[in-house]
């Protein structure tokens, strides 16, 4: 896909970022997987995939942080122990050049879990003020160090993967969850866009990037206000986790069926 001339399928493709940081930021994400998603269905080369949806991750969750961080749910002892960990992942990961089909089979697979995250029924405590745990920091900064290891490979922020843990294990309540999920994909984004600065891996990035990142802005400052409206967005969710099946499966098939290329960064 040409991004720099403008045309129909670029303006499909700018509406549906809209639509995907509005229904990411409800619940504290940056986005990334959606947009890599997006991406994938719109045939954007790999080399730009990456560094495009980290910097649209900063910009949905780090609004996001801003308004949780306000309202005071900050979980700081948590996201400190997984922020430890997660920078040296995260620039682990992005120092690692995966082949084009190899990014795309890894990207594919985050995809899928991505998705089943979306469209599976959310189990959260029914009691906002039942008792979470103290988990050791020692596991927080192992799950803090392997997310950010595929936040670096791939350009997901890891807050899709995080918020189920930590509330699945008790570790946080909802509202503190999506807080922690916000700051820690702001985190992750920024090192890896630092990694990636550090070795030329922005020489890829597309002007576009820059009305993206307005684009998306909006659609996480709509999301936030329908977030706290309590509005029900349980048939979004599963329209998007469809998109995110539809991108993870295709790209899994272009990963089994391409000879390995070029790595996705540049040297």
């Amino acid at each position: 896909m040409d991004l720099t001339t403008p045309s129909v399928e670029l303006l499909l493709l700018t509406m549906s970022l809209l639509l995907a940081a509005g229904l990411y930021s409800t619940s504290g994400h940056g986005g990334a997987t959606a947009y890599l998603a997006l991406f994938g269905l719109f045939g954007v080369v790999p080399a730009s995939m990456r560094p495009m949806a980290l910097v649209l991750n900063v910009v949905v969750a780090g609004f996001g942080s801003l308004r949780l961080w306000r309202a005071g749910v900050m979980p700081w002892r948590t996201l400190g122990f997984l922020v430890l960990g997660s920078v040296p992942g995260t620039m682990l990961g992005g120092l690692i050049d995966l082949p084009a089909t190899t990014y795309r089979g890894l990207l594919g697979a985050a995809l899928l879990v991505a998705a089943t995250r979306l469209i599976l029924p959310q189990h959260t405590p029914s009691d906002p003020g039942e008792p979470t745990r103290c988990v050791p920091p020692a596991a927080l900064l192992v799950v803090g160090l392997l997310l950010g290891v595929l936040s670096g490979l791939t350009g997901i922020g890891g807050g899709i993967f995080l918020s189920p843990l930590l509330i699945l294990l008790r570790i946080e309540d909802p509202r503190r969850t999506a807080a922690a999920a916000a700051a820690f994909i702001v985190v992750n984004s920024l090192t890896g866009l630092t990694t990636l600065a550090w070795r030329g891996g922005l020489t890829t990035l597309p002007p576009v990037t820059a009305a993206f990142a307005v684009v998306v802005l909006l659609g996480g400052m709509v999301g936030s206000w329908l977030a706290a409206g309590r509005l029900t967005l349980r048939g979004l969710r599963v329209a998007l986790g469809i998109v995110l099946v539809v991108s993870g499966t295709k790209l899994l098939g272009e990963a089994l069926t391409t000879p390995t290329t070029t790595p996705t960064t540049a040297p």
